[in-house]
């Protein structure tokens, strides 16, 4: 079995489409230090060879930040509906797995 370093796998799929309810505002855009969030994880993931996708409820909220996003076919149906979106669209990138990973990994 390959590593990710050797290019087994090559995508990942940050669910950013919640509401954050919990947490008073969008946890993606919460300043690190060295950025917000969702570009520092972004960043982290290219620095590896993968290729870092976002799923979120509307593109046009991370266009800013100049990464690959993808919309939820239906907002607000949860974290559930992000991880069959990206599914469908590893399946349509011709890629056997991916990783996907929330939107507030430090």
């Amino acid at each position: 079995m390959k590593s990710d370093r050797e290019g087994w796998i090559q995508r990942a799929y940050i669910l950013a489409g919640g509401k954050s309810s919990r947490f008073g505002s969008p946890k993606a855009f919460v300043d690190t230090g060295e950025g917000p969030l969702i570009d520092r994880l972004c960043r982290r993931l290219s620095d590896r060879g993968i290729e870092p996708t976002i799923v979120a409820k509307r593109m046009a909220d991370f266009a800013q930040f100049g990464w690959l996003c993808i919309e939820d076919e239906i907002a607000d149906a949860g974290p559930l509906h992000g991880i069959e979106r990206s599914l469908k669209d590893c399946q349509r990138a011709a890629q056997s797995h991916c990783w996907i990973v929330t939107c507030d990994l430090w």
